[in-house]
């Protein structure tokens, strides 16, 4: 059947062409006619597009399955089931009092520089004791010469591959990182070129960094004689030098005084004491002489909240024996004191990251005691606060003026100590592992950069 106006055109219409053309039939005929052309190209062009992105995802697959079996390759060259060194390795008891005694001799120096002479058998000691408190490990360590060969197997977590991390390397003369040569892992050789690039990597890393500063501040040279490793180190800055120790014992005399003045068995806080104390240091010094009265002022302070703790390691007696029952506290606790105080000196004397790492490391020694406290974020905040604080009142000469003028403004301890809801403590060994693996973990350092906010926004920061 012919459509109407098309049976009138061919029966001989005498209507014009352009005519026809303009009618509405022509006029819809041609826009359904577009539109189906416009919907077979834009269907074809999906298909392409379709095709196209098939193509682009069975390559990326192709790329993904190649990536990962490289890197399971590669795992299987460096990981091992076959440690060469025992590890973890556990020490003798013999070992472990020997251990004890290094550190010991360490923390208890009151000499400028002291000397620290080391058999094979007490390096070994040493370096087990002091690692495996970070990590599972084993380190064996050979004097050849003039030359320290270590050898090292890391304990992994089960992974399927291979349980241990084996590494060897050697340590030249001079002792410094940038003279490691022969680095070997499993059975790859990393060429002595490639060493400097990995080592400048490693210090930097957040969680190494604080103890590669630990080191550096501290160790001022290494040598070898007769098989025996000579360490000449810096003692703790802990305990300043006769040279200081007037200057300290002044406003102790005036803690003494101060407290004379209290009820018996009065709690304190913190401002409670350093007001009266920075005002005397504000008196006492000048433009060129105030940072260093504000490093005094801490060091007495410390010396008198951590009393207990440190007489045991000085040679002379503090003269707070008839003002013992007198403690300072923040929360109600008494300990947070002790660590913001010991913090402050530490960033004072040392560096910040050396207060951290020692913060830290006190940390993992409660973590692992049979009956220590366990691992305590709220304690981080106490040495984190006093490292703050520590560094605030040396930062250079103009500002330690001004900083003890701030002091002489505190009402209370929460414009310099950091609010301390919702931070995990109490962490054993099983605990702090289940909960963080380790240090260098984003869980951890989630908390830590917490911490370090907390810290930054506290009200007496935030003034000139």
């Amino acid at each position: 059947m012919i459509y109407p106006p098309l049976k009138k055109l061919f029966n001989g219409a005498t209507q014009p062409l352009s005519t026809f053309l303009k009618s509405p039939f022509v006029t819809k005929c041609s826009t359904n006619l577009a539109l189906c052309l416009g919907y077979c190209y834009a269907l074809l062009g999906r298909l392409d597009f379709f095709r196209l992105s098939l193509k682009l995802a069975k390559w990326s697959l192709v790329v993904i399955f190649l990536v990962t079996m490289s890197g399971f390759f590669a795992l299987h060259l460096v990981l091992s089931n076959q440690p060469f060194v025992i590890a973890p390795y556990v020490l003798s008891h013999d070992e472990r009092k020997r251990a004890k005694a290094i550190f010991k001799q360490l923390k208890t120096s009151q000499k400028p520089v002291e000397l620290l002479m080391l058999s094979g058998n007490d390096l070994n000691s040493g370096i087990n004791y002091l690692c495996n408190r970070y990590i599972l490990s084993g380190i064996d360590v050979a004097v050849v010469n003039e030359t320290l060969h270590f050898t090292v197997t890391l304990v992994l977590p089960e992974n399927g591959i291979g349980r241990y991390l084996n590494i060897r390397f050697a340590l030249n003369y001079p002792y410094q990182l940038n003279n490691l040569s022969g680095l070997q892992i499993e059975n790859i050789t990393v060429s002595d070129k490639v060493m400097p690039l990995l080592l400048n990597k490693l210090i930097h890393y957040r969680s190494f960094s604080h103890y590669y500063l630990l080191i550096k501040q501290h160790i001022a040279g290494i040598r070898v004689e007769e098989n025996q490793v000579i360490i000449s180190y810096l003692p703790h800055p802990l305990f300043p030098l006769t040279k200081e120790r007037q200057a300290i014992e002044f406003y102790q005399n005036q803690i003494v005084q101060l407290l004379n003045t209290l009820p018996n068995n009065e709690s304190l806080s913190l401002t409670s004491l350093l007001k009266p104390l920075f005002k005397i240091a504000y008196q006492r010094s000048t433009a060129q002489t105030a940072l260093r009265e504000n490093k005094i002022v801490m060091m007495a302070l410390n010396e008198y909240i951590n009393r207990k703790e440190l007489q045991r390691y000085l040679p002379f007696a503090l003269p707070f024996s008839a003002s013992s029952n007198y403690t300072v506290r923040f929360y109600g606790r008494t300990d947070l004191p002790k660590h913001f105080a010991t913090s402050a000196v530490l960033a004072m004397t040392s560096n910040s990251a050396v207060a951290f790492a020692l913060g830290v490391e006190k940390e993992l020694r409660d973590r692992d005691a049979k009956h220590g406290s366990g691992f305590s974020f709220v304690d981080l905040a106490s040495d984190k606060a006093g490292i703050k604080f520590g560094q605030s009142a040396i930062a250079n000469l103009q500002s330690a003026r001004q900083f003890q003028l701030k002091v002489l403004r505190l009402e209370n301890d929460a414009a310099f100590i950091p609010a301390i809801e919702n931070l995990p403590e109490n962490l054993h060994t099983d605990d702090f592992m289940a909960q963080f693996e380790s240090l260098n973990s984003a869980a951890y350092q989630a908390i830590v950069d917490d911490i370090d906010t907390r810290v930054a926004q506290l009200p007496f920061y935030q003034t000139p």
